[in-house]
């Protein structure tokens, strides 16, 4: 009874965002699987799942510390300075709860997994014992048969418990049969297969550290924001008093408090409702910017998934290769981390750059959406089918979603790509080393410098045995020096990094393109 309950709290929640066209909150979206396994293509004939191998993004969470300060910031469209004449346009306008409105999160949880992220976790797991039997419910939990990994923060891990969960409930020894699993994970430093980003120093350096690589999200912060600020500002001011002013950095907080209340309540009449569809659609858009900017091809935030498509194309080749009683292995991380996979794996594509100044059909054709590729629980799954005949498939799938592997040489049915083909598809990927990709570049750097030099020289001269001679000379002396030498391009301090961090996302993304 209670996973049909948590099922149709699901499928509500997903109805209402169905419903709720404006509600696009890129990043910050609840789960809704993009599809049923009954609406799946039929395997080729004589074929079955036999291994999965999965990555996860973490659940719906608590708004982390620095959300926190920037909602608490917006306390000032709610307190008591607002005038009579601003009280009476706020409660008109349909907005009483704006009074006195103070940020409803016990702060000693933040950044921590909701309980509505625990229930897409778990009843993810429900639906994969059903999409792929063989895989998530013939076989009872041991560690040989099932490998969880989880980057080492605790909305990951927690995600991964509340997966295991759904998973093996009422098959484990303890009350209610509950089944403890044991969950991997590496010291942040190390891990460079599921959070990655912060161990890969070029992206460090060209691309996060780089205000280059957010030019497009600046100007479009700059010059497409002001409708949004001026509908919210009327819906908060009195037509004679209009005392508050919201800045762009306002409006993002509010659009993150609306995610907020929205992803964790279902919360739709409060910050979400200061937003029509065309805010959304802004807002959402200025988010993708940013997004598209750090992760996606063709700069190396791309390149940084190459150890995870390695790793799961690694456990299912090992399953094949050495047949055992493995099953799945499932591993969780973050947004940041199913963004640049979905790209490696040549999904979502654009086929120019996402620009600032983009008109309303290249923003709404775009294949970059965050709310459709990286919701909370954003998740990407490698099934392998064995066959009776001995033939064997991958089948990818996004978001509980069949996709079509890109360049098959032979797909069955659209979606089930033979194993060596799924490997001549991604030769190049596969074939990517993480500390290459990931190095800083090396560059001679070429610098005309005016040097002014004064310098003291003494000079002790023996003439004769019994006689010395002691000059001190002083000179200065100015001079055109001109060095050529290596700098290493990830310290900005040095010769030359300036030039290469500013030039270096936007080379990348005119040769792509």
């Amino acid at each position: 009874m209670r996973s049909a309950t948590l099922v149709l709290a699901v499928l509500a929640m997903g109805a209402a965002l169905a419903n709720a066209t404006t509600f696009q909150l890129s990043t910050k979206t609840p789960y809704v699987p993009a599809d049923v396994s009954s609406n799946y293509a039929a395997p080729p004939a004589g074929c079955s799942d036999e291994f999965t191998s999965m990555f996860i993004r973490h659940g719906a969470r608590y708004p982390t510390s620095n959300d926190n300060k920037k909602q608490a910031k917006l306390t000032q469209a709610s307190g008591g300075s607002i005038s009579a004449a601003q009280q009476a346009t706020i409660a008109a306008n349909g907005f009483a709860w704006l009074q006195g409105w103070v940020p409803p999160y016990d702060i000693r949880y933040q950044g921590d997994l909701v309980t509505a992220g625990m229930t897409e976790q778990y009843d993810m797991a429900k639906r994969l014992k059903v999409s792929f039997p063989n895989s998530f419910a013939n076989t009872l939990y041991t560690p040989e048969a099932y490998a969880f990994a989880s980057a080492n923060v605790p909305r990951v891990i927690q995600s991964s418990a509340a997966f295991s969960y759904g998973l093996f409930e009422g098959s484990g020894p303890m009350h209610g049969g509950y089944m403890p699993v044991q969950v991997t994970t590496q010291d942040p430093q190390d891990d460079v297969t599921i959070a990655f980003k912060d161990n890969c120093p070029l992206w460090g350096s060209s691309v996060d550290g780089n205000a280059s690589a957010i030019l497009e999200y600046t100007a479009f912060t700059n010059t497409k924001l002001a409708p949004v600020i001026a509908k919210i500002k009327a819906k908060l001011n009195s037509p004679t008093d209009a005392g508050y002013n919201p800045s762009s950095a306002d409006v993002q907080a509010m659009y993150a408090a609306c995610s907020s209340e929205y992803s964790i309540n279902g919360i739709a009449n409060q910050w979400c409702s200061l937003f029509d569809d065309d805010d959304f659609t802004t807002m959402q858009y200025w988010d993708d910017l940013d997004n598209w900017y750090l992760y996606a091809y063709p700069t190396v935030g791309y390149q940084q998934a190459a150890n995870l498509l390695q790793a799961m194309v690694r456990d299912i080749t090992t399953h094949i290769a050495t047949p055992s009683m493995t099953r799945a292995s499932v591993r969780h991380g973050h947004a940041e981390g199913i963004i640049p996979y979905t790209q490696l794996l040549r999904l979502y594509r654009e086929s120019a750059p996402l620009t600032a100044n983009a008109d309303a059909t290249t923003i709404a054709n775009r294949k970059f959406h965050g709310d459709k590729i990286v919701p909370y629980s954003a998740n990407i799954a490698m099934v392998l089918y064995t066959c009776s005949s001995g033939d064997k498939y991958i089948k990818l799938l996004h978001n509980e979603k069949e996709v079509a592997v890109p360049d098959c040489a032979h797909p069955v049915n659209t979606f089930y790509c033979p194993v060596a083909d799924f490997q001549a598809t991604y030769a190049t990927e596969l074939a990517l080393n993480f500390a290459t990709v990931c190095q800083v570049p090396v560059v001679p750097a070429t610098v005309t410098a005016t040097v002014t030099q004064t310098s003291t020289q003494t000079q002790t001269q023996t003439l004769t045995s019994t006689q010395t001679q002691t000059q001190t000379q002083t000179q200065t002396q100015t001079e055109t020096v001109t060095v050529t030498g290596h700098h290493n391009a990830g310290v900005t301090a040095q010769v030359g990094t300036g030039l290469l961090a500013m030039t270096l996302v936007a080379a990348l993304v005119a040769a792509a393109f």
